[in-house]
């Protein structure tokens, strides 16, 4: 007798038994099991070698699935590598500019003149210390103000 083993708890085994070596069956290798008081239900050998086939063609899928997982797991670890070099490049460019900030900051307090910084819409986004100081006012209360007229070349000037 010649078995073949199935995935699962499933058994194919060929019948050889009563001298017929024509026939299978499929067993689920417990007492009782599918088909007859024996657990055994006959399969013609076109089902036999169809079922087998299935099986085959189920096993190869397996392994193409698996090759592919494992080349999609390995392309997303290189991507996480490159996610987390990318990202230290960002942080240390970040903290290279959190620096110059700062420098300049420290610069521009640092000046004797008085300095305003204007955006394109003419508006106060900063000044430093010493035009605070010549402006006479609070340079919280400047920022967003218009600067023409902040610096009284239109209507009073007074901050």
């Amino acid at each position: 007798m010649s078995v073949a083993a199935i995935p699962g708890p499933i058994i194919v085994d060929t019948c050889v038994d009563e001298g017929r070596g024509d026939a299978a069956r499929l067993d689920s290798g417990a007492k009782g099991g599918i088909g007859a008081p024996g657990g055994a239900m006959p399969v013609s050998p076109e089902a036999f070698n169809q079922l087998q086939e299935a099986f085959r063609a189920f096993s190869d899928a397996s392994v193409v699935v698996a090759e592919h997982y494992a080349r999609l797991e390995s392309r997303l670890a290189q991507l996480n590598v490159e996610l987390e070099e990318a990202n230290a490049r960002l942080h240390h460019n970040l903290a290279e500019n959190q620096k110059m900030r700062d420098y300049l900051s420290t610069l521009l307090e640092s000046l004797p003149v008085g300095v305003i910084g204007v955006d394109g819409s003419g508006r106060v986004c900063s000044l430093n210390r010493r035009a605070a100081e010549i402006l006479g006012c609070d340079s919280q209360l400047v920022v967003g103000r218009e600067a023409l007229g902040l610096l009284g070349l239109f209507g009073d000037g007074k901050p």
